[in-house]
């Protein structure tokens, strides 16, 4: 029930930045300690209907290490540490299949109030 929460959550924010920003999101980037969860990704790329890009899972500790890489001059610029870093830690790749009718989910918690 939570991951679905999350699922749904994010399906409705991703439309929500996409009606207000008028942009297409092609990809959504999961990283962080939630990316260690397979269903979890699973269930973003089926809700948002978006592929996931997945990891890094230690992605706080990866920036930080490349800000200080960069300001130390050991990596060029951070065009050539984002590729350092997919190189390293090449994310998982998941294409969105629809595991659940998110429609008729998030119609169901809209109609008995739990969503506005």
């Amino acid at each position: 029930m939570i991951l679905d929460s999350l699922a749904l959550a994010w399906r409705r924010t991703v439309r929500t930045i996409e009606r207000i920003a008028a942009i297409d999101a092609v990809v959504i980037h999961l990283v962080g300690g939630g990316s260690a969860n397979e269903l979890l990704g699973e269930l973003c790329a089926s809700a948002c209907e978006r592929r996931v890009l997945i990891g890094p899972t230690e992605a706080t500790v990866v920036g930080n290490a490349l800000v200080q890489a960069i300001a130390d001059g050991v990596v060029a610029d951070l065009a050539s540490g984002r590729e350092l870093v997919e190189r390293a830690l090449p994310p998982r790749v998941v294409d969105p299949t629809r595991l659940v009718d998110w429609d008729q989910l998030e119609q169901r918690l809209i109609d008995s109030g739990q969503l506005p």
